[in-house]
């Protein structure tokens, strides 16, 4: 009877549990939101994890004897305030095991670690493909490298060192924001800048930049004293820089090391910003100044979108788990967002990991959904990026590509995340009601983004001019004589405004009345000596030079300016000295406004804005209406008017006319380079073109402008036409990109 009850088959809790702890685990202690926590390193796979108590008890229990009813117990004395059944600590082996932290010496485990490592291989690829945009290379154990670059550079982390670069840098954000304007000024336009052969040397710069960043991290690493197991080779928007692996600082105590170790690239970067800021702003446009640039560029752009943003999965992120004290801080976002979306919108209530954030879980998943949109915006602005710089060589399709791939790997990971739900579920208590609720209300978003019209508002630049005015050019070149008027000043129709002098141009006059005197005179031999086909050459000539000399005359005649209308006297805006040699004084002579005394003998070319003559006190805004807005705009149109002179002051006025011919170059006052936000490029006879055409628009004020100024800039606004938030989002697509398919 005895030997049959030893024979029958135990409980499942009574059996001992063929799971021990791996005796190469380097295990350490460190502290997370008040709470000590053990961080075991496995020293094969070089990853990481944290325990929390109750897991770090149950691990140091294994060693292949204890049952599952022991082990329970053992931890319902350890902590009396937790209920231990047994599946809860049977999630917490099943948990042990998958992170590789146990070994068992039960036979056909090897089956099961091998489908394993194919699982995290496939995932791995999946992620690669999710993300073409950023790719790894598997790199190399730098632990030599840095071994020796460490005494050479063990001085940059003097407390001294580190006081000098943080005061570098302020004043390098002192100096951008005290000339922000100027700064503004002198960016490139974005097809100057993102043009061959400038993205070869902003590729360049970036590989080198990331270099720096990454041996940054590595000695850091040195200098706290943990370990840096790899550096490789990754490609950033397939430019080509290094990734640093610093998982090693997890078995530091101190999180504020942490987080050194985790900024220490960054602050090389913007350190090295601010010595580009500071070279870029005090050197003469050359090489040295483009490279500084391109430094300034690279490595306050990418700090900034890439490696301070919490939203990716870079510096930044890895800086806030650490304030926060939370490790793998986005994967408990996204599961906690993903349990919320299978409770709300399923009906699934997912068992929720032990290890999962307690409090604050609404923020968890408000920062999940925050990442996401990060993602899907620099994915737009990424496809963007690449579109605009391949367009010129014919490759603007491959951008638009790459960019739809990595948008489509992205939807397929959301529907796999729900498909994973619906099989972990077994399709067992999926509410039907709140699926079926679910699905109207995303069809009935949709139809109203597709279906219902919405109104949307415009913004054009403008400029103040008083109303009917008239621009006075020069019609031929000259120099500046006299001004015979003054800001202000009426004149009338026929008046004189100013004088210009041509002397070679009057010599010129003067050597051509001589030659007719000449030719006159060699008519008169040939009619004399009664040869008709001598005279009749020399008549043909004489009434060549007669056209020459009518020529001179309407050209010299043109010297004289006068006013086109009875009004008053308007100056233009000023134009900034320009940096030029002896050789070019003849050419760009001038300099503030025509009507100054110091223009007073320059040379006046051709074409050049003298003043304007307004015909009363009454003022308009000109627009410059984008092209893509040019069927939104009409006559009798109402439009609202903010001045940069009045910010507080929204002016009324009406539409009163369109122009139907676009225009391609911008009054100077309305481009980026002279404060305002229109990009425009100087083109060879100075004028400042659009990058895109524009069309003029007039708006008449509904109340007058006494204290106007003409010439003063600011923004109209004025309702587009009614469209679907799809049609609204398919135009801005087409407006930012640009498709041609």
């Amino acid at each position: 009877m005895m030997a049959a009850n030893d024979l029958s088959p135990r409980p499942s809790n009574q059996r001992s549990i063929p799971l021990q702890m791996r005796g190469d685990l380097v295990i350490t202690t460190s502290v997370f939101q008040h709470e000590t926590h053990w961080v075991v390193k496995d020293p094969v796979s070089l990853e990481y994890f944290r325990l929390d108590p109750s897991q770090y008890h149950v691990l140091k229990l294994l060693d292949s004897r204890q049952t599952l009813a022991e082990i329970s117990s053992a931890m319902e004395r350890a902590f009396p305030k937790q209920t231990w059944s047994a599946d809860s600590v049977r999630h917490l082996l099943i948990d042990l095991h998958q992170k590789r932290l146990v070994v068992s010496n039960r036979p056909g485990q090897g089956d099961v670690f091998l489908k394993r490592l194919r699982e995290r291989r496939w995932k791995k690829f999946t992620r690669v493909l999710q993300n073409i945009l950023f790719i790894r290379v598997p790199g190399w154990d730098p632990e030599r490298l840095l071994t020796r670059l460490y005494p050479l550079t063990s001085w940059l982390f003097h407390p001294l060192t580190v006081a000098a670069g943080v005061a570098l840098v302020l004043a390098s954000w002192v100096l951008l924001a005290v000339g922000f304007e100027q700064f503004h000024q002198r960016l490139p336009e974005f097809q100057q800048f993102f043009s061959w052969p400038n993205v070869g040397l902003l590729w360049l710069t970036m590989g080198l930049a990331k270099l720096v960043h990454e041996l940054a991290h590595g000695l850091a690493c040195k200098h706290y004293g943990v370990e840096c197991h790899e550096i490789g080779v990754a490609f950033l928007v397939f430019s080509p820089c290094l990734y640093c692996d610093v998982s090693d600082s997890w078995m530091l105590a101190n999180k504020w090391k942490r987080i050194l170790i985790a900024s220490a690239g960054m602050a090389v970067e913007v350190t090295i910003s601010a010595v580009a800021a500071f070279l870029w702003w005090n050197t003469a446009p050359g090489l040295l100044n483009h490279l500084c640039l391109n430094v300034f560029f690279v490595t306050t752009i990418s700090t900034i979108i890439y490696n301070a943003n919490p939203l990716l999965r870079y510096d930044g992120y890895y800086i806030l788990s650490d304030l926060l004290e939370i490790p793998n801080l986005r994967p408990k976002a996204d599961r906690l967002l993903w349990h919320g979306f299978a409770w709300h919108c399923m009906g699934l209530k997912l068992p929720i990991d032990p290890s999962m954030p307690k409090k604050r879980r609404m923020w968890f998943a408000l920062f999940s959904i925050a990442s996401a949109l990060y993602r899907w915006f620099l994915l737009f602005a990424i496809t963007f990026f690449l579109y605009n710089v391949l367009k010129p060589y014919g490759l603007k399709n491959l951008g638009l590509a790459m960019g739809v791939f990595s948008a489509v790997m992205l939807v397929g990971n959301f529907g796999a995340q729900i498909l994973r739900i619906i099989r972990e579920s077994h399709m067992k208590r999926i509410s039907l009601p709140r699926v079926l609720t679910t699905c109207l209300l995303i069809f009935g978003l949709g139809c109203g983004a597709w279906f219902v019209p919405l109104p949307l508002r415009q913004e054009a630049p403008l400029l103040i001019e008083p109303r009917g005015i008239e621009h006075v050019y020069t019609r031929t070149a000259g120099s500046l004589d006299s001004m015979n008027v003054r800001a202000g000043q009426r004149v009338r129709r026929g008046d004189v405004l100013a004088r210009l002098s041509d002397v070679t141009g009057q010599l010129e006059y003067e050597k051509m009345k001589s030659a007719r005197k000449m030719q006159q005179i060699e008519v008169s031999m040939q009619r004399f000596l009664d040869n008709p086909a001598q005279q009749q050459l020399a008549t043909g000539t004489l009434n060549a030079i007669d056209e020459q000399i009518e020529q001179y005359e309407q050209r010299l005649s043109q010297l004289v300016i006068v006013a086109p209308c009875d009004g008053i006297v308007v100056v233009p805006s000023p134009v900034p000295a320009p940096n030029r040699s002896a050789a070019d004084d003849r050419l760009n002579g001038w300099s503030g406004m025509p009507l100054d005394a110091q223009n007073r003998g320059s040379w006046i070319r051709s074409g050049t804005h003298l003043l304007s003559v307004a015909p009363d006190d009454r003022f308009e805004a000109v627009l410059l209406v984008d092209q893509a807005h040019r069927n939104d705009i009409a006559p009798e149109q109402k439009v609202a008017i903010k001045l940069d002179q009045r910010p507080g002051k929204v002016f009324r006025g009406r539409i009163v006319k369109v122009s139907q011919r676009p225009r391609s170059i911008a009054p100077k006052a309305l481009s980026i380079k002279f404060g305002s936000d229109v990009p425009t490029v100087t083109d060879a006879q100075g004028r400042e073109e659009l990058s895109r055409f524009a069309y003029e628009a007039v708006a008449i004020l509904d109340e007058p402008g006494e204290h106007l100024l003409a010439g003063s800039r600011g923004k109209a606004r004025f309702a587009g036409k009614r469209r679907t938030a799809g049609q609204w989002a398919w135009r801005w697509l087409n407006e930012t990109i640009r498709f041609r398919m």
